[in-house]
């Protein structure tokens, strides 16, 4: 057990290494320099100097002073000692003369501010020194905060360690060549002071004990916190242990939309709270706002819980306190604080606790300026008030090393209500987050950070800060007002402005009298730093460019010098005809050793910290000229940006640094980035919260989840938060669906998922969205919640497919791969195929002969194309290896239609057995038509739900022609009649020639399909395998099959009864059994082409989705609406297909069918040729052996003829349909080609 005795230092601290004392005497003043030498000769280093100057009173380092008071030192002496106080420091302060200056009444008047008199000549310098030198030691111990004093102590006693950590003070280190150099670059104190908790002297840094628990409660007095919490990595974990301590699952929590994505994972994924979400606002050069004023409405939030899908119990909108936690970013990245005292009066009686992550911030306690924005400082808290956090990123623009954070607790007000959260509960929440082995010397930075700001130096520091910023950023606006007027050319008159307002009026302040529309930048620096009104975002003002604010709201943080780049019109928030993206003057920043914290759209920003001093300030501002002149001659890019250009040559040969700017901008304006970035954190973008976000991490956890491009993710429920950093603020939640609403959201990543294929070099970062390189350039992936299960199948007529994407899910074997390429084949196309087949007679059966051999050719040319290229997109992939993009488009688009058109069909067959109960729709041809336009139309609307139900009607009534079908082909042999089928064999004298010709179309529809395995060969386990068996042995077992069910009906029913039907399976059925078994078929048939045709509709639609969103097809095309249905393009298809409809319009619905079906194969055997002809060009890439590459050549070689052949057997009519749709691709395909070329990285000069 740990004692909790803590024993006392037993080392002197060594105060002579780490502190000197200064002394302004006269050097030829004998006994002043005895006193110094005896000083001295104790080993304190002595500095002399001649004078006071002001370098010295600000020099942190110094122990003591002493100064001489004599002659005319004494009023520059006077004018010392105030600077030193007035800047804080307690620094002991001797004053020096003999006997007569001391009797000087201006000298009393000193006494009451310095440590002591030394008279020269009546003590001993021996004793002088020591009273000297003690009062420096006093000092220096007053310095010591608890824990870092104790620290010191301890590394004093050089304990002998036989505990953690293992490089034992540094000396593991030592050990080695590459350990050495890294122990004397940190050198040995902080490998020494890196301590274990075995040891307790320092106390318990976990359960707060000894030193560690004195250094929280001195924080806690200083910041005016009941208690602190120091926490060692970063105000991520600050946000999580708090969250974690407050919330549980089901809560209700006030979320600001700004939260860091810290506050989303311990808020919402680890608890389990449900947001309510406030929008907050963006300005047009992309800096971050505030939540709108109104968004702090009782009813408005009341309404909101009200409304919430997520919410089940209603009434919990009319609770006294509806909100257990509200979590607000005090302080935005870009320096928008809030006025706590005006939010706590709107939300503080409706939530048990408030959060304000201080993390951009923290300094708001120690200066007048931000009087009413500190929580830590608000007055007259009462007990129907809510509880208070600030979580504070030490490290951003404190004294703190990286990661060093802390929680301060502001509750005593609400102890004993219920809602009262004691610290032993808190600390347990603590305790999940931190670790058990924490680095000493992060903690003692917490401690001396609370010390710097203790009494008046913290205002101090911070004032010298404020002010340091006040009069860079008039130094910039003077640059503005002089380029303004030199200038020669509209794009040469700019400089990097700084975000402050232009003119300001004030009034009733007590530091100034009344302004009326004064310059910013002429108004006093002791003014500007004294008085909000300065830097408030007045509701009216233009300068800001953010909408929704009250009076008084908010303001401008002074330490966040924020710079904006030209681009963006101040007055109207519009974009201007030339602009410079922040990106590249922070590229060539850091070119220059410059680091800003941040860039966005069009601003920058610079941490401001009392560390600045104004040789920093004046270099930065040296640099920002320098970009200006080489802007204002146009330099050559490698001039401006080495590094970005030298990584990027191609790509920027012959740029100039205006160039890549004028292009950036464009591409900007043209996306219009800035208004989608600010949609993205609009309430009327808030996308449906599908499910909660902890359930959306759990499936992501489970694996529950596709990986999906972004692009693609429409309709989903994101898995991930997704963002791009900076500035790093989420913008879609876990569990919220990229629905119509999140459109904004899902523009806002594409464009910048553009701009990184376009502008190498200037990529941000992103999160939760994953950069993938495919086919050369970048594309955007996510990760979408599985909201069905794996196993379930999509039926699409010839295509059965996953009911999810094919990655990160369970894959296919051989067999399922068969059976899905078999059913793809076996699909409502079949059910008409009897009776034409019967016109021709029972001689076509023939064609099925060489429609086989044929289909097999294709099918293993398929599959030998998909074992040497495995890459997702079947035939179009083929095909871009031997063709590139042109081959990949034509393949594509002509697949394309070919589905639509076989939909058309799909819907004729579906007509013709719904005449089996309804006959006048097939009574004319006109009616026929009619009825299968408002049959394609309902199965359209239908999908505007979205895929979920069609899919499954789909994947159900599919069976209704297999199983009928499989059934009949074979018991119908026990009905077969040889007589019925010899007089069937060739009603019209056809040759044998003739009759396969005329019906090689109708066999090869019904092989349709064949492809489907290569095109789902990333769903598969074993692709090199299985897609080669799968096609073979699916076409195989089709074939089988089709080849008996045509055959048998032929000796079942008379030919000129099949001839003449419009559902001749029911026919047949009807002849074996009876009508009634005939009605039933019939009624199976008629689902069974519904079901399809809901499903082929979806499927359809989506593939023109698909290509538009890959920069094929219009963008109309991409668009989904709430429910994940890409409804325009639905509709666009609907009058493509009324329009195939009205085209193809026959004597008799039979000769409708064959029309459409010689359509549709004309259109899909040319992908298949295009692709085929390609395995030549992957086969050598591929360096298939001599043998191989001959017979794989021979088997493709069949299958392209014999698809020649099919085109040929098609007519003339499918033939020139078949032209005039190539020619149409051709011809779209020029105009979108330019996108794909090498030279689409570029944007065309304007």
């Amino acid at each position: 057990m740990i004692p909790r005795d803590v024993k006392s230092p037993t080392v002197a601290i060594p105060f002579h290494k780490l502190l000197k004392i200064v002394a302004v005497v006269d050097r030829n003043d004998q006994q002043a320099l005895a006193l110094l030498a005896q000083i001295s000769a104790d080993n304190y280093d002595v500095e002399l100097r001649d004078d006071y100057s002001a370098d010295v009173s600000e020099d942190a380092s110094v122990g003591a002073y002493i100064g001489s008071v004599e002659g005319g030192r004494l009023q520059s002496a006077r004018t010392f000692l105030r600077s030193v106080r007035d800047g804080g420091f307690r620094t002991p302060i001797w004053a020096m003369a003999d006997s007569l200056t001391i009797a000087d009444m201006n000298v009393v008047e000193m006494a009451g501010e310095v440590d002591g008199f030394v008279y020269l000549g009546q003590q001993t310098p021996a004793f002088y020194a020591k009273q000297i030198i003690s009062s420096l030691v006093n000092y220096g111990k007053s310095l010591l905060p608890p824990f870092f004093g104790g620290m010191m102590a301890y590394d004093g006693e050089a304990n002998i360690a036989f505990d953690c950590p293992g490089h034992q003070g540094g000396q593991f280190y030592r050990k080695s060549p590459a350990g050495q150099l890294f122990f004397k670059y940190f050198g040995e104190s902080v490998f020494r002071n890196d301590l274990c908790n075995a040891d307790v002297d320092l106390g318990d840094l976990l359960i707060h004990e000894g030193p560690a628990a004195e250094a929280q409660k001195q924080a806690a007095r200083i910041f005016g916190a009941d208690r602190t919490y120091f926490i060692l990595n970063g105000t991520s974990t600050s946000n999580k242990v708090v969250t974690n301590a407050v919330l549980r699952a089901g809560d209700l929590v006030l979320f600001d939309r700004n939260n860091h994505k810290s506050l989303h994972q311990g808020a919402l994924v680890q608890a389990g709270a449900i947001p309510i979400f406030l929008p907050t606002a963006r300005n047009a050069f992309g800096m971050i706002g505030a939540v709108d004023w109104e968004a702090w409405d009782e009813t408005w939030l009341r309404r909101q819980i009200a409304s919430h899908p997520l919410v089940a119990d209603k009434s919990r909108a009319d609770g006294e306190r509806p909100f257990r936690l509200a979590c607000i970013q005090l302080a935005t990245y870009d320096g928008t604080i809030y006025n706590v005292r005006k939010v706590m009066e709107k939300i503080g009686h409706l939530c048990d606790y408030v959060l304000w992550d201080e993390a951009w911030i923290g300094y708001n306690a120690f200066h007048p300026l931000f009087e009413g924005h500190s929580p830590m400082r608000l007055d007259d808290l009462r007990p129907d008030m809510p509880g208070l956090f600030s979580t504070q990123s030490v490290h951003k623009q404190g004294a703190g090393f990286s990661q060093a954070s802390q929680i301060h607790k502001r509750d005593e007000h609400i102890k004993g209500q219920r809602r009262f959260i004691e610290h032993k509960r808190f600390n347990e929440s603590l305790l999940m987050h931190v670790s058990t082995s924490p680095f000493y010397p992060l903690f003692a930075s917490l401690d001396v950070n609370a010390k710097v700001h203790e009494g008046k130096a913290g205002e101090m520091l911070w004032d010298r800060c404020i002010g340091l910023g006040i009069e860079v950023r008039k130094k910039l606006r003077g640059f503005v007002q002089h380029y303004e007027c030199k200038a020669a050319s509209p794009e040469e008159q700019w400089f990097f402005d700084p975000f402050v307002p232009d003119k300001i009026t004030v009034s009733g302040s007590t530091h100034t009298s009344d302004l009326a529309e004064i310059r910013w930048e002429d108004v006093p620096t002791d003014v500007l730093k004294r008085e909000q009104q300065c830097w408030r975002f007045d509701t009216e003002a233009k300068w800001h460019g953010y909408a929704g604010y009250a009076p008084g709201y908010t303001m401008v943080d002074p330490n966040k010098l924020t710079l904006l780049t030209p681009g963006i019109d101040r007055e109207t928030g519009e974009y201007r005809e030339f602009g410079i993206p922040a990106t590249v003057v922070a590229n060539y920043l850091r070119e220059q050793r410059v680091v800003p914290e941040k860039c966005d759209l069009n601003s920058l920003l610079f941490l401001l910290t009392p560390a600045e001093d104004e040789s920093k300030l004046n270099t930065l501002v040296a640099k920002l000229v320098k970009f200006k002149n080489l802007w204002d001659r146009d330099a050559p890019l490698p001039e401006v940006l080495p590094t970005v250009f030298a990584a990027n040559r191609e790509r920027y040969a012959g740029y100039t640094v205006r160039q890549v700017c004028k292009e950036m901008h464009s591409f900007y304006r043209q996306a219009g980035v800035k208004d989608l970035q600010r949609l993205c954190f609009r309430s009327e973008s808030f996308p449906e919260p599908a499910i909660a976000p902890k359930q959306a991490y759990e499936a992501l956890v489970a694996n529950n989840v596709d990986y999906v491009p972004l692009a693609q993710a429409a309709g989903r429920i994101s898995a991930t938060l997704a963002l791009i950093y900076p500035p790093g603020i989420g913008v879609i939640v876990p569990g919220e669906r990229w629905d119509e609403r999140a459109r904004p959201m899902r523009d806002y990543f594409l464009a910048f998922e553009e701009s990184f294929n376009r502008f190498p070099g200037f990529n941000y970062e992103v999160q939760g969205v994953f950069q993938e390189r495919i086919d050369g350039r970048i594309k955007f992936y996510t990760y979408v919640v599985r909201e069905w299960g794996t196993e379930d199948l999509i039926m699409t007529d010839n295509t059965m497919h996953l009911a999810t994407e094919t990655t990160a899910k369970k894959k296919m074997n051989l067999v399922q791969l068969t059976f899905i390429v078999a059913v793809n084949m076996m699909g409502s196309g079949i059910i008409m195929l009897p009776a034409n087949m019967a016109q021709v007679g029972a001689i076509s059966l023939l064609s099925w002969i060489v429609t086989a051999v044929g289909s097999m050719a294709i099918a293993y040319g398929f599959a030998q194309a998909g074992l040497f290229n495995q890459r997702p997109g079947g035939m179009s992939a083929y095909a871009e290896d031997a063709y590139g993009k042109d081959g990949y488009f034509m393949v594509f688009f002509l697949y394309f239609l070919s589905l639509a058109i076989g939909n058309v069909a799909i819907g004729i067959s579906a007509v013709g057995y719904l005449a089996g109960f309804f006959p006048a729709l097939t009574s004319t041809p006109i009616m026929t038509c009619v009825a299968l336009i408002i049959l394609l139309w309902l199965t359209t609307a239908a999908n505007f739900g979205g895929p979920r139900i069609t899919g499954r009607i789909g994947s159900v009534t599919v069976w209704g022609v297999i199983l009928p079908v499989g059934l009949l082909s074979i018991i119908g042999w026990l009905w077969f009649s040889s007589s019925t089928f010899a007089a069937a064999w060739t009603p019209k004298g056809l040759s044998l020639g003739q009759g396969m010709g005329s019906s090689i179309s109708l066999t090869l529809w019904a092989f349709l399909g064949m492809e489907s395995a290569a095109q789902n060969s990333d769903a598969v386990e074993n692709p090199k395998r299985d897609v080669p068996l799968a096609c073979m042995f699916g076409t195989l077992g089709a074939a089988v099959i089709y080849i008996l069910s045509t055959t048998v009906i032929q000796g079942i029913v008379p030919n000129a009864d099949l001839a003449a039907s419009t559902g001749p399976f029911a026919l047949a059925y009807a002849t074996m059994f009876n009508p009634t078994i005939g009605s039933i078929i019939m009624a199976l048939a008629v689902l069974a082409c519904l079901g399809s045709l809901l499903g082929w509709q979806f499927t359809i639609a989506q593939t023109a989705r698909t290509a538009a969103e890959e920069r094929m097809f219009p963008t109309v095309f991409s668009r989904v609406n709430e429910m994940g249905a890409p409804v325009q393009g639905m509709i666009i298809l609907g009058v493509v297909q009324t329009g195939l409809a009205l085209m193809t319009i026959s004597p008799t619905l039979s000769e409708q069918f064959s029309a459409l079906v010689n359509l549709a194969v004309v259109t899909n055997v040319l992908p298949y040729i295009i692709a085929l002809s390609s395995l030549f060009v992957i086969m050598k890439a591929a360096r298939v052996p001599q043998a191989k590459y001959r017979l794989n050549a021979a088997i493709a070689l069949v299958g392209m003829l014999y698809s020649v052949f099919a085109i040929y057997a098609s007519g003339k009519d499918a033939v020139l349909g078949g032209m005039l749709v190539t020619g149409i691709g051709f011809i779209i395909y020029g105009l979108i080609a330019p996108r794909f070329t090498s030279g689409a990285n570029h944007v065309p000069a304007e």
